[in-house]
């Protein structure tokens, strides 16, 4: 009877390992033959059975891939793994089989860890891994952490998608459970792979915070601030300050509350180690929170008794340097600067003048710089007053620091400090005078490392140097005095150094140092903050137009157009905040330093036919300018005015500019020919001369429509203004459009029409005269009844007598030349 079930059982076994195998489910297959090899491992049925299995194990390019990395280690068997799973879908048969063999090698670590988080990610082989996560959570996540950082991260990407999970609520739970066994690993204390933990814990805090926030407590918040600490690599520290800015996001009140507990719980312990930490967590936190970091740096008797206990662990450098950071990132605060003011002036200078640490030197002087001219919280204050002459010795040590210190710390410190003192007119005088100074500041900003604050803080340097104070009409300086009478006080007196020429004086120093190739190799991978500093630098660059061909030169253009399309990600202008600024956004500085370059060049040197970067790229950046921008509280017309004059420039080279112009942007043109300052009003008009050389140009004004004839009526009406460049830009217009029937007949619709072209012809200088007289000899060339009634409109108003007049009164050869062939024509 044993036999005989036994052979029953061995057979449903067979059977039901047969039809997963046509099924192709392979490790369904393999545990159903193990269970059968159990009972009978010589049945011809089951040997059969696993050559079969064997056979179709091998048509799997993944798993035939997988075995070979693992028999030899190929380097070139692991990148087509790679290729694999990038290009193609995984059978799901293959996917638990892959992953074991993987994750059993010990060998090539970090090779192995990119090819098992390839394959987490990799579609088809999801929903394994999703469950298993389900279901063995914390044998699952042992076994992908022992693997590597790159196994971690997919298992984080896996739980944040929604994909691949039987039901949400699965996805949530897993969600949780990885959360709760990452923080675990950060409260572990343990130094290896804590940055993986820590990162991911931060991206799942930042990722779905209505999920794992609530995990947090008090002793795993306590662990991440205890990740801040300035000993451990930035990066661990980087990931720590964004869940802690997270964790006080989700929850404020328990947040703040732990984060208080933290600080003053270890300051008073008055132990360096316990010190160390609260000083690094208060640094970190207070960009974060500075409201809630300010009151305890403000608590009574805070600041009193920690300078004696930094007075008495001067060896302990860790722990100055952390009350060192904490000190600057206070200096947010205008009360903690001024607290910082009144009770730790002595004691910093004292580190800045003893150098005996070139990095505390440095950022002591950084928040000297800082705390400058800070008032002390406490009226009538008997606290310690900075010597006047304090700047200029401050700025001589830290340029001799950024020029002789070995350390990058201190060089980057140092360099903030002068970006916080450059603020002042007489700093920004020495430094330009400085050429070593600003040679040196060059090569340090163009070997820096993407992304590290040296750089923010050097090109702080250069745009204080070369920025120019913003121009005012007359009505606002109108403005500025009454607000100076009514606050009974001196309107403002601007310095010296600030005057336009000395500013430009210093741009050409910046020029000459070779500040633009700088920009164009920095702003290639910049940052939205480092982009909108380097366009504002070019903008004050570009205000000279001696200095415009050289920046074209160097790669300007290429860099605004680049800053442009980047800095508008939309695609479009933002639109205007709840509250108006006094500065342009990034994205319109961007493209008003472009107009600015592309007014002086010549367009076809700047885009050569064989450049990459098409002319066309500039014309939406220009186009954006058009108009005003209503975000900044003071009217601004001149980036309107010079939009429109680089327009007319790239105009003049191409007809497809004009005809890519009129299609992009004509109405916003043409209203602008009715503008009320008389400046932007002209600029338009000559916009508009350019584009008449156009087939859509001269549809525009000569198709015949009542549109097209109004819009003639208003050139012609701008042909009489008062302001000559408007008349002349008129006058071309109307010269090159007469060549056209629609447009000769919408002139004489117009009343005062043919008195205004010839009161053109009798203008003083030469190049209006021969407008008029090209005008003229347009209108009464024409063919037909619309020729016939122009040159009687002409006979009628005079036209014979006053045109021999004006030709008597010339002796411009073109012009004598176009007054006879008129004459001839009206005999």
């Amino acid at each position: 009877m044993e036999s005989s079930s036994a052979q029953d059982q061995l057979a449903r076994l067979a059977n039901e390992a047969n039809q997963r195998l046509r099924a192709n489910d392979l490790v369904a297959a393999a545990q159903l033959l193990r269970k059968a090899s159990a009972i009978d491992a010589g049945d011809v049925r089951i040997k059969d059975l696993w050559a079969k299995l064997q056979d179709q194990e091998k048509e799997d390019p993944l798993l035939r891939m997988c075995q070979a990395y693992v028999q030899t280690g190929s380097e070139d068997t692991r990148k087509e793994i790679l290729d694999y799973l990038h290009r193609e879908s995984v059978r799901p048969q293959v996917v638990e089989q892959c992953f074991t063999l993987l994750s059993e090698l010990k060998h090539s670590a970090s090779e192995v860890d990119v090819v098992i988080g390839s394959l987490i990610r990799a579609h088809g082989a999801q929903k394994y891994f999703a469950s298993e996560l389900r279901d063995h959570p914390t044998a699952t996540f042992k076994l992908i952490w022992r693997i590597g950082d790159e196994a971690i991260n997919s298992i984080s990407t896996l739980v944040l998608s929604t994909k691949s999970w039987s039901s949400e609520t699965d996805r949530r739970t897993a969600l949780r459970n990885l959360f709760q066994l990452l923080l675990a690993r950060v409260m572990s204390g343990d130094n290896d792979d804590l940055e993986t933990a820590m990162k991911n814990v931060a991206r799942l805090l930042a990722a779905a915070p209505a999920d794992v926030g609530e995990i947090v407590d008090a002793d795993s918040f306590d662990s991440i601030l205890s990740c801040l600490d300035i000993r451990l690599p930035t990066v661990l520290r980087s990931q720590a300050t964004l869940a802690v800015a997270k964790t006080l996001d989700i929850m404020p009140e328990n947040g703040q509350a732990w984060l208080a507990k933290y600080v003053t719980s270890r300051v008073a312990k008055q132990r360096i180690d316990d010190l160390l930490v609260a000083f690094s967590a208060a640094a970190a936190v207070f960009p974060i929170v500075p409201s809630v970091a300010a009151m305890l740096f403000l608590t009574p008797t805070f600041l009193e008794s920690l300078v004696p206990i930094l007075e008495r662990n001067r060896s302990a450098h860790k722990m100055q340097l952390a009350a060192l950071e904490m000190f600057s990132a206070a200096c947010i605060d205008k009360q903690c600067r001024a607290a910082i003011h009144q009770h730790c002036t002595d004691w910093l200078s004292e580190l800045v003048e003893s150098g005996t640490k070139e990095t505390s030197s440095s950022i002591a002087a950084l928040i000297l710089v800082k705390t400058e001219g800070a008032e002390s919280p406490v009226q009538g204050s008997n606290g310690p007053r900075v010597q006047t002459e304090r700047p200029d010795d401050l700025v001589f040590l830290m340029k001799n620091m950024v020029l002789n210190s070995e350390e990058s710390y201190s060089k980057q410190a140092a360099i903030e400090a002068i970006a916080y003192a450059s603020l002042q007119p007489k700093v920004k005088e020495e430094l330009a005078n400085d050429g070593t100074f600003l040679s040196k500041l060059v090569e340090i900003l163009s070997d820096s490392p993407t992304g590290v604050p040296t750089l923010f803080g050097g090109f702080t340097i250069i745009a204080s140097l070369t920025q120019y104070r913003p121009a005012q009409s007359e009505e606002q300086k109108r403005v500025s005095q009454l607000k100076a009478y009514a606050n009974t006080s001196k309107s403002e007196q601007v310095h010296p150094a600030d005057l336009t020429d000395h500013v430009t004086a210093r741009c050409k120093k910046i020029l000459d140092v070779g500040v633009v190739p700088l920009l164009v190799k920095r702003g290639d991978k910049a940052s939205p903050a480092l982009l909108s500093i380097i366009s504002q630098i070019l903008l004050s660059l570009s205000f000279d137009q001696k200095s415009r061909g050289t920046l074209a030169q160097q790669g300007a253009v290429k860099i605004l157009i680049q800053a442009y399309n980047n800095l508008d990600i939309s695609g479009t202008m933002p639109p205007p905040p709840a509250q108006p600024s006094d500065t342009a956004a990034p994205v319109r500085i961007a493209a008003h330093a472009l107009a600015r370059i592309l007014i002086s060049v010549n367009p076809s040197h700047v885009f050569p036919s064989s450049a990459a970067l098409p002319m066309t790229s500039a014309i939406r950046p220009l186009l954006s300018l058009l108009t005003e921008d209503h975000a900044t509280e003071q009217r601004d017309l001149l980036p309107i005015f010079e939009s429109l004059l680089a327009l007319t420039n790239l105009a003049s080279a191409d007809q497809n500019i004009s005809e890519t112009i009129i299609r992009l942007s004509w109405p916003t043109i043409e209203t602008l020919l009715l503008a009320s300052n008389s400046m932007v009003q002209c600029a338009a008009v000559e916009l508009v001369c350019n584009l008449t050389t156009c087939p859509s140009g001269i549809a525009l004004f000569a198709d015949g429509s009542k549109q097209a004839k109004n819009r003639m009526h208003i050139l012609l009406a701008l042909a009489d203004v008062e302001k000559l460049e408007t008349r002349r830009a008129a006058g071309g217009a109307l010269a090159m459009l007469t060549d056209w029937e629609g447009a000769v007949d919408a002139i004489l619709e117009k009343p005062r029409a043919i008195e205004i072209l010839l009161s053109m012809c009798g203008e003083e200088r030469d190049e209006l005269k021969h407008r008029g007289f090209a005008c003229i000899n347009n209108v009464i060339s024409v063919e037909g009844a619309v020729g016939e009634r122009a040159r009687q409109s002409i006979k009628l108003e005079g036209g014979v007598e006053k045109l021999k007049k004006v030709l008597t009164q010339t002796r411009n050869p073109v012009v004598l030349e176009l007054g006879v062939e008129a004459l001839k024509k009206l005999a």
